[in-house]
């Protein structure tokens, strides 16, 4: 069962990622309604990253208890929700035609670090 969420939490994570710079673009473009189309897909995918997600931190907890893996992975699903919130703060900006140099920096620094963790164990 812990691969299967592990597949499926990797392949959210890719798919996330593109679905951001093609959300990013669009909204760049002033393509709204596409750009719009593709945020809501982006944010239907940060729903099966978080239940995958949340499965494999469900079993890794049932199946060894609260040690140091556990911590670390609670601590990466935390950078992912504030990389979510980022996210999204950083396609509203875009569609709104504001700077967003800041956010991207942001974003890709949540992205390295959570990578990171998950590349780590």
């Amino acid at each position: 069962m812990f691969k299967t969420f592990l597949a499926i939490h990797a392949s959210s994570w890719a798919i996330l990622i593109v679905l951001l710079i093609a959300a990013a673009m669009l909204y760049s473009n002033k393509v709204i309604k596409v750009g719009t189309i593709v945020h809501m897909i982006l944010r239907l995918m940060y729903v099966v990253m978080l239940v995958s997600g949340c499965g494999m931190l469900f079993l890794a907890i049932d199946n060894s208890g609260m040690n140091s893996f556990t911590w670390t992975f609670l601590g990466k699903a935390v950078l992912a929700i504030a990389m979510m919130g980022v996210s999204e703060m950083l396609l509203i900006r875009i569609k709104k035609q504001k700077t967003s140099l800041v956010m991207w920096i942001v974003d890709i620094v949540l992205l390295v670090a959570i990578l990171g963790i998950a590349f780590s164990h």
